[in-house]
């Protein structure tokens, strides 16, 4: 059995395209958190140039089951590098669990 741990699963939405821009993980003051410093390049262009939304996903989870969730949204929405879908990927935006 998996220890539940806290964390949230969430999702940055564009106000202006209505697209989603960032899966994340942690604490659910993370998902609010603006600290630019925190955050990838993509993000910080994204919010520069939009306003966007928090959309909590999954709460009380444990820190496995937050990042095979984070994982397979990110799947799920598909890469724009790859054509696959409109997530925005840099490489590394799985969390190491």
């Amino acid at each position: 059995m998996r220890k539940i741990d806290n964390k949230v699963v969430y999702r940055h939405r564009r106000l202006d395209t209505n697209e989603i821009f960032y899966i994340g993980m942690g604490y659910l003051k993370r998902a609010y958190s603006k600290d630019a410093a925190k955050r990838n390049q993509i993000w910080n262009r994204i919010v520069n140039k939009t306003e966007y939304k928090v959309e909590i996903v999954a709460e009380n989870l444990s820190w496995e089951d937050a990042c095979e969730l984070e994982e397979f949204l990110i799947l799920l929405y598909g890469r724009k590098d790859l054509k696959t879908g409109t997530f925005p990927f840099t490489g590394n935006d799985f969390s190491n669990g």
